[in-house]
């Protein structure tokens, strides 16, 4: 709780409906969910490959997402799913 960030940007090794922003370093993930604690919002700079990709730390659940940026359409399953839960999606 010493720190407060406006917008939180970070990338993440995959992104799964189901489970959300995964990351493979678990060192690096926890100062990634200390970071995501303590921001206004947070958005996600991911290329298209990220989509539908499992790794082996959770970052965070969807709920604590306000932004995906990434460089091409992810898919009509992707761009409905991000709209349904107040996700602002730009490619």
């Amino acid at each position: 709780s010493r720190y407060h960030v406006d917008i939180m940007v970070m990338s993440c090794k995959g992104l799964d409906i189901n489970s959300g922003a995964l990351d493979s370093n678990e060192a690096e993930a926890e100062i990634k969910k200390t970071m995501i604690r303590q921001a206004t919002e947070v958005a996600l700079l991911v290329d298209h490959s990220k989509f539908d990709r499992k790794a082996f730390v959770q970052l965070a659940d969807f709920s604590h997402i306000n932004y995906i940026i990434t460089d091409k359409s992810p898919g009509a399953e992707w761009i409905a799913f991000c709209k349904d839960n107040n996700i602002q999606l730009v490619w």
